[in-house]
């Protein structure tokens, strides 16, 4: 049984892919790639050297390490919250399907207003700011779903794939060492 849902996950993953663009402003399908150019991890953010994600509709912006650039997308999941996804090199890394949304990339963490807590799905939930009276928070999933990409042999057999994967693996992994200081970038614009 396990082995038919990773296969249909596998399946789904593969149907998805998108293009870049390093827009700050989301576009109206839902979805910001960045460009795709890495630079160094360094873990402090200062503005002017990262990458501001601003959303207009929830009335904040985020500022992400430049060394994200080309590894994340944004995912506008409806009018409460936003997902911040892994978005690899393997084809395992760039999709992820459920029943209520389409998103791309493997999830990171999602940041969301005072509606969004009270989704299902989530598993930490912290105050990060407010813009205006409203209440924004940064919240993660009850799974791990970066985590796939460790374990791809069981359900891979391309082996250029599953070296791909676990790159990627590597570098979501560094990633997720930076988002309390991306957190900390909050700001609201309204």
């Amino acid at each position: 049984m396990k082995k038919i849902i990773i296969l249909c996950v596998v399946f789904l993953i593969f149907l998805g892919l998108s293009g870049c663009e390093k827009s700050v402003t989301p576009p109206d399908d839902g979805f910001v790639v960045p460009d795709s150019a890495e630079t160094g991890d360094e873990p402090d953010i200062e503005p002017e050297q990262g990458i501001v994600y601003r959303n207009e509709k929830l009335g904040f912006e985020l500022t992400f390490p430049e060394s994200w650039l080309g590894w994340y997308v944004i995912n506008e999941m409806d009018e409460n919250f936003i997902e911040v996804a892994f978005y690899g090199k393997s084809k395992t890394s760039t999709v992820e399907f459920f029943d209520k949304f389409d998103i791309r990339g493997r999830h990171m963490f999602f940041v969301g207003n005072e509606t969004f807590v009270d989704e299902p799905f989530l598993d930490s939930v912290e105050e990060i700011g407010k813009v205006g009276a409203v209440q924004f928070y940064y919240g993660t999933r009850t799974d791990c779903a970066v985590c796939v990409l460790s374990d791809v042999e069981t359900f891979l057999e391309d082996e250029k794939e599953i070296a791909l994967a676990k790159a990627d693996l590597e570098k979501a992994m560094q990633m997720l060492d930076h988002v309390n200081d991306i957190l900390k970038t909050f700001k609201a614009i309204k």
